[in-house]
């Protein structure tokens, strides 16, 4: 199948080229980062966006390096109480 990942066979092939993709990780990161603190990514997040982008590209990449990362964000340790909101 041709895609913008490049040509690929099979579910095996795709999911090792989108685990390779920098634009993969990019989009993971920042919509992961969106559901947990609740809010679009200002430009006082992008050092934040990154480590969490690294987590995941880094030798082992690995989602839960990543999810751990994000509870060690101030903007996650700050961010207000759903249950506390209108």
């Amino acid at each position: 199948v041709d895609s913008p990942i490049g040509r690929f066979q099979g579910t095996a092939e795709l999911g090792r080229k989108l685990g390779e993709s920098p634009d993969v990780a990019a989009c993971l990161a920042r919509q992961l980062f969106r559901f947990a603190i609740g809010r679009s990514e200002v430009v006082a997040d992008l050092p934040d966006l990154e480590r969490l982008r690294r987590e995941l590209r880094g030798e082992p990449g690995d989602l839960r390096r990543m999810l751990a990362a994000l509870t060690e964000l101030e903007a996650f340790r700050r961010r207000p109480d759903a249950m506390t909101r209108p």
